[in-house]
């Protein structure tokens, strides 16, 4: 609860069932939250139609989506994201 940013690092193997698990507790907590808005949900998968997909049809409609896509690989991120470059595809923003 409380969370303005989830950022979802997880393998495309496992992804589904992580927003499986996470769309419970985020719906509990947009009900409970006075604006009723959800965090921004951001992916990092090298991947991008499945985890669309995936999270605009199992997360709440109140969180908005951003999808990224690392232009490096883990050997060059593995001390940090400082400098390195991401394609941003918004998703699903409101207000945007």
């Amino acid at each position: 609860e409380g969370l303005d940013v989830i950022i979802l690092a997880v393998s495309i193997v496992s992804f589904e069932d992580t927003i499986r698990q996470l769309a419970p507790g985020l719906q509990r907590s947009i009900a409970n939250n006075e604006d009723h808005r959800g965090p921004l949900i951001v992916d990092v998968l090298s991947v991008k139609e499945h985890p669309r997909e995936v999270m605009l049809k199992l997360l709440p409609v109140e969180c908005d989506i951003l999808c990224t896509h690392p232009m490096f690989g883990p050997d060059s991120g593995k001390n940090g994201w400082h400098n390195l470059n991401f394609v941003y595809e918004r998703t699903r923003i409101s207000g945007a």
